[in-house]
C-alpha cells in the first residue's frame, strides 16, 4: 500500500518542479544558393569557439580579416514580437563548411560587423545552432558570411524560432529527475525503517 502513495507522491514532484516548456513559432526560414553576385562586408566575425545560449549571452568576439571584403546574405528584420528567446538553426548543403551564421540586433553595418552584435555558433561548420535574447517587439537580422575570400558557392538553409520563455535542455529535465527520484528514495527507506 505505501509503494503507490510513493509513486504517486514522486510524479506529482515530476510535475510540480518541471519547467513548463514553450512551444516555438518560426519566425523565418529559407534556402538560399548562393549566386557570386552579393554584397561584400570589412572583415568576418571571429570563430572563437563559444556558441550563445540564451543563459549564457556572448560579447562581440572580434574581427578577423579585417582589410578584406568577405562576401554576405542578410536576412531581416525579422520582428520577434513576443518570442524574445530565439534559436537559431543553419544548415549548409553538401558539406560545406565555410559560411557562418551570424544573428544582430536593430541593423546591420556591413563596415563595421561589430555593431549590433548579438551571437554565432562560434564554429563554423556543416549545422550550427546558437540562441539569442531580444527585447519583445526587437528586429532580429541573420548575416550569413563566408568565411573564405571570393565568392560564396553552395546551398544553406535557415530557421529563427521564437520562445516566449527559455526551453530546459533534456540534460536539465534528467538532472530534476534525478534529484527527485532520489528525494523519493531517501523517503521510501525511511518508512520502511519505521
Amino acid at each position: 500500500m505505501k509503494r503507490p502513495r510513493i509513486a504517486l507522491l514522486v510524479g506529482a514532484l515530476v510535475l510540480a518542479t518541471a519547467p513548463s516548456v514553450a512551444s516555438a513559432v518560426v519566425l523565418d526560414s529559407g534556402t538560399y544558393t548562393w549566386t557570386g553576385a552579393e554584397s561584400t562586408q570589412t572583415g568576418r566575425v571571429f570563430r572563437n569557439g563559444v556558441q550563445a545560449t540564451w543563459e549564457s549571452p556572448k560579447p562581440y568576439p572580434g574581427t578577423l580579416d579585417a582589410g578584406n571584403q568577405h562576401a554576405h546574405v542578410l536576412f531581416g528584420p525579422i520582428n520577434v514580437g513576443s518570442t524574445n528567446f530565439l534559436q537559431i538553426t543553419f544548415t549548409n548543403a553538401e558539406g560545406e563548411v565555410n559560411n557562418f551564421a551570424v544573428g544582430y540586433t536593430t541593423a546591420f553595418d556591413p563596415t563595421d560587423i561589430s555593431t549590433n552584435y548579438l551571437g554565432d555558433r562560434g564554429l563554423s561548420g556543416a549545422s550550427q545552432i546558437f540562441q539569442v535574447v531580444l527585447a519583445p517587439g526587437a528586429n532580429f537580422f541573420l548575416n550569413v558570411e563566408r568565411v573564405t575570400l571570393g565568392p560564396g558557392s553552395g546551398t544553406f538553409s535557415y530557421q529563427v524560432e521564437g520562445f516566449t520563455q527559455p526551453v530546459p535542455e533534456p540534460a536539465t529535465l534528467l538532472l530534476i529527475g534525478t534529484g527527485v527520484a532520489g528525494v523519493a528514495r531517501n523517503v521510501w527507506r525511511r518508512r520502511r525503517r519505521v
